[in-house]
């Protein structure tokens, strides 16, 4: 979320981290990891977020900039400010990032 605000509010071109995995490349790990969405594990969060034998390096960042974009294209009147108060889930259900 942080990535595309930057984006909208000041431009540029994406961070690395955001763009580390492609929309594709982003979608197959989020699929891989859909039954420890809820996982509180700081292992898994290290593994997903800064790479391991399992997962890329910034997995995590790319799934959540993909995740924002496709959210955001199916809901390009909400705020900022609307963005920040919804709830995560809410979020990746209505990006559909998994159902395409």
């Amino acid at each position: 979320m942080a990535e595309h605000y930057r984006e909208n509010v000041v431009g540029g071109k994406t961070a690395p981290w955001a763009s580390a995995l492609s929309r594709n490349e982003s979608k197959a790990q989020l699929k891989k990891l859909k039954s420890k969405l809820n996982s509180k594990s700081h292992k898994l969060f290290q593994q997903v977020f800064f790479g391991s034998s399992e997962y890329p390096l910034w997995t995590g960042y790319s799934i959540g900039y993909q995740i924002i974009k496709e959210f955001m294209k199916r809901s390009p009147n909400v705020t900022w400010k609307e963005i920040m108060a919804l709830d995560p889930k809410k979020i990746l259900r209505q990006s559909k990032i998994m159902n395409t």
